[in-house]
C-alpha cells in the first residue's frame, strides 16, 4: 500500500521551492543534522507492516541449497533491488551460507531506518522554515536559496534511491534484525560477528524489545569481538582492549557491559596494538599509537599490583596467535578511548565462512 507519510514529504518538497533555499545559509553553524552519507543511500521505503523472519519453514528449493563447509554463494550485486534477491538471500542463510545471512540482517538494518531519516528531513524542513522568517538582507538570501537548494537535491536523490532500493520488502522488527545478526554471526561471518559483539545490531531506541537477543550478547559477545580481533581487526582489537579497561571514560559499550574489565588483558592488549601499530616510531606522531601509550601509562597508574606474569603472559598469546594490527584503520576522527566500532553495511559481508587460522588464544 502507498505510503502516506513519504508521500507527504514529497509534496513538501515540491512545494517548498525557492523558499526553503534560503535557509542553509543561516543553519550552516548547526552540527545536529549532516548532509546524507553513503549510508543514507541503502535505506528502502518505509512499510507499516511488520514482518516476523525469524521463523520461516525451509521450502522445497532452498532444501536443495546445501553449500559445502568450505564453499559459499556468491553474493548479489549491491545495487539490485532488493525484492529481487530477498527470497534468495532467506533461502541460502536458512542452509547456513555466512555470507547471505549476513547480508540479508545487514539489507534489513538499514531499511529500518527509513523512518527515522524521513522524521530528520521533516525536522529539517520545519527549522529552516522557521529560520527564513528571520532573513531579510535581499543577497544573504539570494546565496541561502542557492546552498539549500543544493542540499534538497542531495536529500531528494537519497531518498529516492532508498525508495527504489527497497520498494516492496515489508519492514521488519528491530527484534527480527537483531536475530538476524545473531544468526549470521553464528554462521560463522566475520562482519556479521563483528557487528553483533561490537553492539551496533542494537538500537537505543528499541533496547527493550530485544531482551531474549541481548542475553545472548552477554553470553557470547566476548568470545566473538575476540575471534574478530584475533584476525588483525583494527576497530575490534580497540573496542575489546577499551571493554576490559577499568579506567572510567565516558560512557560504557554494551561490549564493556559484557566483559569483566582486567587491567592485565588491557594493558597487555593495548601494549600489543602499541606494537604493532602502523607508524609508530616514525617522524609523525601516531594517532593510535598516542593514545595507546597514554592508556597503558594510565591503567599503570590505577592503584594495586600489577599481575606482571599475566601481562607477558596475555602479550605472548597475542604475539603468537593474532594477526598484528595492520595498515587500513581510518583514525582521524576516532580515539581507542571510545572503543567505537562503525555499523557494517551490506557491502561488508563476504561470501566467504570465517575460520580463524588459529584457535589456541588463552585469553
Amino acid at each position: 500500500m502507498p505510503n502516506l507519510r513519504l508521500t507527504r514529504v514529497w509534496i513538501a518538497l515540491a512545494c517548498i521551492g525557492v523558499l526553503a533555499a534560503a535557509l542553509l545559509a543561516v543553519m550552516t553553524a548547526q552540527k545536529n543534522v549532516p548532509p546524507f552519507t553513503q549510508e543514507d543511500r541503502q535505506f528502502p521505503a518505509s512499510n507499516s507492516q511488520v514482518m516476523d523472519t525469524r521463523q520461516r519453514p525451509k521450502t522445497r528449493s532452498s532444501m536443495a541449497l546445501e553449500p559445502s563447509p568450505n564453499q559459499s554463494f556468491p553474493l548479489p550485486a549491491l545495487d539490485t533491488p532488493l525484492a529481487k534477491i530477498l527470497g534468495t538471500l532467506r533461502e541460502r542463510a536458512a542452509v547456513g551460507d555466512a555470507g547471505s545471512a549476513c547480508r540479508l540482517a545487514a539489507e534489513y538494518a538499514y531499511c529500518s531506518n527509513l523512518p527515522r531519516k524521513l522524521s530528520e528531513l521533516e525536522r529539517w524542513l520545519a527549522q529552516r522554515q522557521l529560520a527564513l522568517k528571520l532573513i531579510t538582507d535581499p543577497i544573504l538570501h539570494r546565496e541561502a536559496e542557492d546552498n539549500i537548494r543544493r542540499e534538497l537535491q542531495l536529500r531528494e536523490r537519497g531518498l529516492s534511491r532508498v525508495r527504489l532500493h527497497c520498494e516492496g520488502v515489508d519492514q521488519v522488527s528491530p527484534a527480527d534484525i537483531a536475530h538476524h545478526w545473531l544468526t549470521a554471526a553464528k554462521s560463522g561471518n566475520l562482519a556479521a560477528m563483528k557487528n553483533f559483539a561490537s553492539g551496533n545490531a542494537f538500537r537505543w531506541d528499541s533496547i527493550l524489545d530485544v531482551l531474549p537477543e541481548l542475553s545472548e550478547y552477554r553470553n557470547s559477545a566476548e568470545a566473538m569481538a575476540i575471534e574478530v580481533a584475533k584476525s588483525g581487526d583494527q576497530e575490534m582489537m580497540l573496542a575489546l582492549a577499551t571493554a576490559y579497561s577499568p579506567l572510567k571514560i565516558g560512557s560504557r559499550s554494551l561490549l564493556a557491559q559484557a566483559v569483566k574489565p582486567d587491567r592485565a588483558k588491557a594493558i597487555a592488549l593495548f601494549r600489543f596494538i602499541l606494537a604493532t601499530s602502523p607508524g609508530d616510531g616514525a617522524a609523525e606522531p601516531n594517532h593510535v599509537g598516542n593514545d595507546a601509550s597514554d592508556l597503558i601509562a594510565e591503567l599503570e597508574a590505577l592503584p594495586g599490583d600489577e599481575d606482571q606474569t599475566r601481562i607477558a603472559g596475555f602479550l605472548a598469546d597475542f604475539e603468537k596467535n593474532w594477526r598484528p594490527f595492520g595498515p587500513g584503520y581510518d583514525d582521524n576522527n576516532r580515539s581507542p578511548r571510545d572503543g567505537s566500532v562503525r555499523t557494517i553495511e551490506p557491502g561488508d559481508c563476504t561470501d566467504k565462512p570465517f575460520a580463524p587460522e588459529n584457535s589456541g588464544s588463552t585469553l
